[in-house]
């Protein structure tokens, strides 16, 4: 019987856990604060979607569809925004957050509305990543508007959230999506922090969620409320993705970090109306996520603009780039095709892996920007993975594994599928190039040493000249 190689042993236990009603109480960053752990300390997979209108522009029941929907693809975090406007709308069942708008009135029926959503979610498994309010409702407001937050209210808005929440599987993320670089913006947020914890007795996680192209770090990374740090990188694909990421990676002291807003699918590079630059391909999509991870990210955001607005044709023309009904957009490819991506990194741990930032991985061919091959290596040498964007060969040195023996492996992101490229004896550089990859795609080169049975077993063959070794180049060995 084929027996199962260590990282792949608690593959089906870890994701079901992690989509378990119930399964987790809450989340914390790890001892080494890489990435997040649940409350009994087994590393927490994030892979969250941005659903910022979740609470204002959908019914209970579609919100459940949502929820189910993101559950089955493999999704572990919602990330809706409860202060996003303050009238309400049409479809908006809460109504107005606050009575006649004064932050210090809070809503009965919009909370309410709330608490039956995120119970959902919680109920289904997701932990809720809530944003307190959009950054234009904060001092000193936008357009010209009196802000509903300001420094005054801040911490009494936190206060009334923390002690609302505090049961549950959220996380706060402060900012909405704005930089803090005006006076009184800034102080808002360390105040409404300090509420938060006073009443949630410090149980939930928070970060801060800037606009493009930034990270939290720039402004928070030494504040003692922020936990992990957050990024913003948009649509934007003229930028060196991994410089960006493995910056905070190198941070000191070391906090973890994840992309909340990037590359969404379907959308183009500027969202105007008519909307400009390329489309957000799967393949670019993924190319991301790939990336986050081996840059050492604790996770990865998924992000389509139809889904996030939910988008209904019948309600109004196109606009800001939303084309496709939300329920439709729920499925676009990118979104199914993550669940590959979360079954490689919980087979081969993301939590082990480090990045190869020197070279010393990969030795030739690496490239830049978006054409960037990226390595990452696990601490004890037992496998590595590595994200090439296109059709392209990989020098390897394969002294940075341990063992006498490395099987290599292409991981296809599209389907999930597997081709094995052979078993390594000769621990120097080598070559890897994917001769079968279908339309000249993106592909992981995976790397793992075989158990000590199976090495022994291949090297004995190898050299007996037995026909199974000379034909073990063609399928993937027991292990």
């Amino acid at each position: 019987m084929r027996r199962r190689h260590a990282p792949e042993a608690g593959a089906a236990r870890a994701e079901a856990r992690d989509n378990a009603p119930g399964g987790h109480r809450g989340v914390r960053v790890s001892d080494n604060r890489r990435y997040l752990v649940d409350d009994d300390g087994s590393p927490f997979f994030y892979l969250a979607d941005t659903s910022w209108a979740l609470f204002q522009s959908v019914s209970l029941a579609e919100a459940e569809h949502y929820l189910r929907v993101r559950r089955d693809q493999g999704f572990t975090v919602v990330m809706p925004v409860l202060v996003r406007d303050l009238e309400g709308g049409e479809r908006h069942e809460g109504g107005p957050p606050f009575v006649d708008g004064d932050a210090t009135r809070p809503s009965e029926r919009f909370f309410g509305h709330v608490d039956t959503i995120v119970a959902a979610a919680n109920d289904l498994g997701l932990v809720v990543a809530l944003l307190p309010v959009w950054g234009q409702y904060v001092a000193p407001g936008a357009d010209g508007r009196a802000p509903a937050i300001t420094p005054q209210n801040a911490r009494g808005y936190g206060e009334y959230l923390g002690r609302r929440y505090a049961a549950r599987r959220v996380i706060w993320v402060l900012g909405g999506d704005r930089n803090p670089e005006d006076a009184s913006f800034a102080a808002v947020w360390p105040a409404m922090a300090a509420g938060i914890k006073a009443t949630a007795g410090g149980r939930h996680l928070m970060t801060y969620h800037p606009t493009a192209v930034a990270s939290s770090a720039e402004w928070f990374h030494a504040a003692p409320w922020l936990d992990f740090n957050m990024w913003q990188t948009s649509t934007r694909l003229r930028l060196d993705y991994c410089r960006l990421l493995l910056g905070d990676y190198n941070r000191s002291p070391v906090k973890p970090f994840v992309d909340a807003e990037v590359r969404y699918e379907h959308s183009h590079e500027v969202f105007t109306q008519p909307p400009r630059g390329v489309r957000m391909t799967p393949q670019r999509v993924r190319q991301a996520a790939y990336y986050a991870m081996l840059c050492g990210a604790l996770g990865h955001t998924y992000g389509c603009r139809d889904v996030w607005c939910f988008y209904v044709p019948s309600d109004r023309p196109p606009d800001r780039d939303v084309d496709l009904h939300w329920r439709d957009a729920l499925h676009l490819p990118a979104a199914r095709q993550l669940r590959h991506w979360r079954t490689l990194f919980t087979r081969y741990p993301w939590y082990l892996l480090s990045p190869d930032q020197d070279g010393a991985l990969v030795v030739l061919g690496s490239g830049e920007g978006n054409h960037r091959i990226q390595g990452a290596v696990a601490g004890d040498g037992s496998f590595a993975l590595v994200y090439l964007p296109d059709d392209m060969p990989v020098w390897i040195d394969l002294n940075r594994l341990g063992g006498d023996a490395v099987d290599a492996e292409w991981f296809d992101p599209a389907t999930g599928g597997w081709t094995f490229a052979g078993r390594h004896y000769a621990k120097s550089v080598n070559r890897f190039h994917w001769e079968a990859n279908p339309g000249g795609q993106d592909h992981v080169l995976v790397l793992r040493v075989p158990s000590r049975a199976a090495a022994a077993e291949g090297e004995r063959g190898r050299r007996a000249g037995a026909p199974q070794a000379r034909r073990a180049a063609g399928r993937r060995p027991a292990t």
